[in-house]
């Protein structure tokens, strides 16, 4: 995604989360007293039976990133999210975001212990 369409969609994420945290939903999770909402739909990084998904969500008025994994308990059809995962406020991301080059060269390295940048 493209560093102008991305923060298109997180301008537009944040006008959800204000204009919903306003006014119950249907749509919306409750955790404790806190407003909890998905916003949009969730990129599918990987399929079953580990699903990776990644959302933005929406939570007392501020934007997330949740990365997390998804699993299909027995006996049922529909992914539900583990425990396993990451929720990153949009500082946390954006920092991750600046660092993607360092990340891959130190993943390169792990991989190929002969790697030379």
């Amino acid at each position: 995604m493209s560093g102008l369409l991305f923060r298109a969609s997180l301008s537009a994420a944040r006008r959800s989360v204000r204009c919903c945290s306003q006014s119950a939903s249907s749509s919306m999770l409750h955790k404790s007293n806190s407003e909890f909402h998905r916003l949009g739909e969730p990129i599918v990084l990987s399929k079953q039976p580990r699903e990776v998904r990644v959302s933005f969500v929406g939570l007392n008025g501020r934007v997330y990133v949740d990365i997390r994994r998804y699993i299909v308990p027995e006996g049922d059809t529909e992914p539900q999210p583990s425990s396993k995962g990451i929720f990153l406020n949009l500082e946390q991301w954006e920092k991750i975001k600046e660092q993607t080059d360092d990340i891959d060269k130190l993943l390169q390295k792990a991989v190929d212990p002969t790697y030379q940048p």
